[in-house]
């Protein structure tokens, strides 16, 4: 990589252009080093309706120097937990607060918006670095992990310095990276999803009195008792459309649903919520182009880097939906390359006898990535995979007991929720939302004798 003072930019090759390949080519351009995306598909667009970026996502996309009001989210000002077939309230929050505890709000964006917003500032000339090349329709068959080497279908290899894979979360490289293959398996859940124009609900008889007297703009959630169907809805940034989600066992007409594109019969979407209140009902009819799809599962992995590549964002750590932390952990991974990867990471003392012993290759630089996000993106993968907590659920169990181990030896850096805390409650909050992967980085970078920039 050159020396500490000048090194050379890096050749990299990323491996998927989603969320998390699109966050991490910004991050490396924005450093000076040469990026290439391989993307299989040969239009890639951002599959879903809606997304949500929480305060620690939101440090994360500014990182990458984005301004995220291109992306015309709105800010979510309330959460709204209530009994589905009472409606009654069982948690409620004002969630402007956020910027104020934790320093930045909590968005709404349209999906496909924040993927634009991020495939423009990868490749627009105006902006600093060297545009990324995304390269579409170029399938990756193999990835050697020592060597930098990237296999495409077409019988092609390509020779990075550094490999990151990001192409979700039924990769096949897990191999490469832990010497095994650890492939998602299904968890008895699935998610019906949805867009509801704001019109018809306001037109509508019931349902328009009830969504303006009762409804603010942010997370509104009917729940079952046990937690096992969660109607989750919210808006679609700045579109004129309501996100729906319904969170449910999975029904077996649709055990193979893999796709996020499998259509679905909204009777069944309106049928997931049996014993729901008739409000519930009401707006589920009103839900079009009903689409379904199988939710999945993967063990944590031991490690996300090997030699010259690195492994993040839902190829890494699939996260259940609930607690919106799929595409902030994927920026976060973004924004901490980034930062290990910036040239004027240096010595605190580059004229001491020990600056002379500071590793600056890739491979002690991944290393550093690895200390800091392997730790949080498997808190935040195993934190949605038991909250909310159902003691008759196996999985939950099992998952809260691995998060229980996981963070012993952390206790000075939070404190897990109770499992009978709602599942967007303030310790919920404060252990995803209140942490800053620019700060965490920067300190951690300290303490092993090394400061970003001059």
């Amino acid at each position: 990589m050159g020396s500490i003072n000048t090194p050379e930019p890096l050749k990299v090759g990323i491996i998927g252009a989603g969320i998390a390949g699109l966050g991490t080519a910004v991050a490396l351009r924005n450093k000076g080093h040469h990026v290439e995306i391989f993307e299989q598909s040969r239009f890639k667009y951002e599959i879903g309706a809606a997304i949500t970026l929480p305060p620690n996502g939101v440090v994360a996309i500014k990182e990458l120097g984005i301004d995220l009001e291109q992306g015309k989210p709105i800010v979510t000002e309330h959460y709204h937990l209530l009994a589905g077939d009472t409606l009654q309230t069982k948690a409620e929050d004002d969630t402007r607060y956020l910027n104020e505890q934790y320093g930045n709000y909590m968005y709404n964006f349209s999906r496909v918006e924040l993927h634009d917003l991020l495939r423009r500032e990868a490749v627009k000339p105006n902006r600093e670095g060297v545009p990324v090349a995304i390269n579409l329709g170029c399938k990756t068959t193999d990835v050697n992990a020592e060597e930098g080497i990237i296999v495409l279908e077409d019988g092609r290899s390509v020779q990075k310095d550094l490999v990151v894979i990001a192409d979700g979360v039924h990769t096949k490289f897990t191999p490469a990276i832990c010497g095994k293959s650890i492939l998602p398996t299904k968890n008895g859940r699935s998610a019906f999803r949805g867009l509801i124009p704001f019109p018809a609900i306001h037109a509508h008889r019931e349902l328009g009195p009830y969504f303006r007297d009762n409804v603010k703009p942010g997370f509104w959630i009917p729940s079952s008792p046990d937690h096992s169907v969660h109607v989750v809805t919210y808006p679609c940034g700045q579109t004129p459309f309501l996100n729906l989600v319904v969170l449910h066992y999975t029904l077996p007409k649709y055990a193979d649903a893999e796709s996020w594109t499998t259509p679905a019969d909204n009777s069944d979407c309106v049928a997931a919520a049996v014993g729901f209140h008739p409000i519930v009902h009401e707006l589920l009819k009103l839900s079009s182009d009903t689409k379904v799809h199988t939710l999945h599962i993967k063990e944590p992995l031991p490690t996300l880097v090997k030699g010259r590549a690195v492994i993040i964002g839902d190829a890494a750590a699939p996260h259940q939906p609930q607690l919106a932390q799929g595409a902030s952990t994927a920026l976060m991974c973004a924004a901490a390359l980034g930062m290990v990867f910036d040239p004027e990471l240096r010595p605190v003392h580059p004229t001491s006898s020990s600056a002379a012993a500071i590793d600056l290759s890739v491979q002690a630089r991944l290393d550093h990535f690895n200390k800091v996000l392997h730790h949080r993106s498997t808190l935040a993968q195993l934190m949605s995979d038991a909250i909310p907590y159902n003691p008759n659920d196996p999985f939950k169990v099992q998952q809260r007991q691995r998060l229980e181990e996981l963070a012993v030896g952390h206790e000075r850096e939070y404190v897990l929720p109770p499992t009978d805390h709602p599942p967007l409650g303030p310790m919920v909050r404060d252990v995803l939302y209140g942490y800053d992967v620019v700060k965490g980085m920067k300190a951690y970078l300290g303490e092993q004798g090394l400061v970003l920039g001059r």
